[in-house]
């Protein structure tokens, strides 16, 4: 059979030239006419614009190369031939979990943004070449010898090479399943501590879903000396991005890298095998909307937290920190009140992942349209959780795991469909199952506090609220501080609830807040702001809560308080 070939080479810092030798006939016989670059990677459910990256394509014929002209956004027209040869050059300038990046020091490439593909050469095999790796350098990749079997499996397979001293590897085994961590960049935790933690979830893991849909699995983490945090989960490996390295000495940032890892595992059942039907298999060529995006990121944010409970990687204490952040971004986000959760898992495909008050612009274009389908994701499933164990004595985890098994019976794997996920959840739970989806699925409702309280409680786990101690933010706008271009300090407003004596104002996200004095006595705070070079100067009346939702009776963003009990 023949055979795909690529070959990644450095061509400057930062830039890689690629070249592909395609047959000249794709697996109906038909000459080949056009080349194709993926516009979106799995774990992001958004278009990536990969194209953007490439430049200089040009084809090989009889010995000489010929500039190519596109034929769309991510495709390039190209001469029938009995053999296709292409070259190009792609700015591998980001070091995240789901890009490519290309130094003197280090080749991280994620296939999947990078190289082209026909849609019709699905099933032939592809081999990748790095001619100018040093024999010497160490090399990362769920691919044996950098040979996949067909393109869905190329696309899945991101690697890493860097010379021996860069690139650390670790090793352990659960159930017969070979585990890789391996570690580029500087070390600043104990990477025996760092395996312990990352056996004891594996083996949890394992045991809860019964076996595993590979044989072996790589952990390629990535410890930049700048700012990252980003993971990407794959069929038979994950890439996680943390940085700064330094910061892996602080117990809570290494507490969220092991979060990340075991989120990541998660996903090799729940997604790379249990796959939501429209990504079944994955269709490169433009958007893929799914509903089910609560299922594929909300589900598995919740399992992965909660096998580290499990695997006593963090304590109760811990668990219930982690889990009233997650409530306080859920209660903090008006956008679930606009939208249901399901669509907002389509709608990443309109609005991407940008969200009020995250690290960077930009901001969706209406900040309080849409949900979270982590955050909104995980609260549905802990609710699912909880009224599974009360209606049944079953768990959510048992539920995935039956459907996992039944999508891999057959000489095919089956997709997941929202029908065959409620249909199990429904049988198991019964109506309080049918009310959750109703109201927290498919629904926009305007509280879920009490729901979250009781249960909390069935867990052992007492829930209250407290006014947060920012004023401004009590009575609807939520800021953070920012540094300008000279380093000057300011506070800016990042979301402000709808309806809230912060909107009555007039503020809005990206104002700019120069002055805050509350005035008790008076029952109002005043703010002075700037926004679109205007100067404001307002009364907020103080926020009791009293005809407001029960989540909101401390006022805006309430700061959420969870305790064992």
């Amino acid at each position: 059979m023949p055979t795909i070939h690529y070959s990644i080479r450095r061509a400057s810092r930062l830039e890689l030239e690629i070249s592909a030798t395609f047959p000249g006939r794709d697996e109906n016989g038909e000459p080949l006419t056009e080349i194709h670059l993926p516009t979106w990677r799995p774990g992001r459910y958004e278009l990536g614009n990969f194209g953007q990256y490439v430049f200089n394509m040009a084809q090989q014929i009889k010995g000489r190369w010929q500039p190519l002209q596109k034929s769309g956004l991510h495709s390039w027209s190209v001469a029938p031939t009995n053999e296709l040869t292409i070259r190009y050059r792609f700015r591998a300038h980001k070091m995240d979990a789901g890009s490519t990046w290309a130094d003197d020091n280090v080749l991280y490439v994620n296939p999947v943004n990078c190289l082209t593909y026909h849609p019709q050469l699905a099933q032939t095999p592809c081999k990748i070449e790095l001619p100018d790796v040093p024999e010497e350098w160490k090399l990362a990749c769920q691919l044996p010898d950098l040979m996949a079997e067909n393109m869905q499996q190329l696309m899945d397979s991101p690697l890493i090479a860097a010379p021996a001293e860069d690139l650390r590897t670790d090793r352990y085994r659960v159930d017969n399943v070979d585990f890789h961590i391996h570690s580029w960049g500087r070390i600043h935790h104990d990477p025996e501590a760092f395996k312990h933690d990352h056996e004891a979830f594996t083996k949890k893991q394992l045991a809860a879903f019964g076996a595993c849909p590979v044989s072996t699995y790589h952990f390629i983490y990535l410890f930049p000396p700048f700012a990252a945090r980003h993971g990407v989960e794959h069929e038979a490996s994950t890439v996680i991005a943390m940085g700064p390295s330094e910061r892996m000495k602080e117990p809570a940032f290494l507490e969220e890298t092991l979060a990340i890892g075991s989120h990541e595992l998660v996903h090799t059942w729940n997604v790379k095998s249990l796959r939501p039907a429209e990504w079944t298999p994955y269709d490169f060529s433009g958007v893929s909307p799914s509903r089910l995006g609560y299922v594929a990121e909300g589900v598995t944010t919740y399992f992965g937290d909660l096998f580290l409970y499990e695997a006593g990687v963090i304590d109760l204490q811990g668990w219930t920190k982690r889990f009233g952040a997650y409530i306080q971004k859920h209660l903090w986000n008006p956008g679930r009140l606009t939208t249901s959760l399901a669509d907002s898992g389509y709608d990443t495909w309109l609005d991407g992942y940008a969200r009020p008050g995250g690290p960077t612009p930009p901001v969706p274009p209406v900040p309080h349209r849409v949900g979270n389908i982590y955050v909104e994701g995980l609260v549905l499933a802990f609710l699912c959780d909880v009224e599974l164990h009360q209606a049944s004595g079953r768990w959510l985890v048992e539920a995935i795991r039956t459907l996992w098994e039944n999508s891999q019976a057959g000489p095919e794997h089956r997709g997941l469909t929202e029908e065959a996920y409620w249909d199990l959840l429904t049988a198991w739970g019964g109506p309080g199952i049918k009310r959750l989806r109703d109201r927290y699925c498919d629904g926009t409702p305007q509280d879920s506090w009490d729901d979250l309280c009781k249960g909390l409680a069935h867990q052992g786990v007492k829930a209250e609220l407290r006014r947060n101690a920012n004023e401004l933010h009590a009575a609807g706008a939520l800021t953070r501080k920012q540094q300008d271009r000279e380093g000057r300090e300011h506070c800016e407003v990042v979301s402000v609830w709808p309806n809230s004596p912060a909107w009555e104002a007039g503020l809005v996200p990206g104002a700019l807040i120069h002055d805050v004095n509350r005035d008790s006595d008076a029952g109002f705070t005043r703010v002075k702001f700037v926004h679109a070079g205007r100067d404001f100067d307002e009364k907020l009346p103080t926020v009791d809560g009293q005809d407001l939702p029960s989540s909101f009776s401390q006022g805006y963003f309430p700061r959420v308080e969870l305790t064992p009990v």
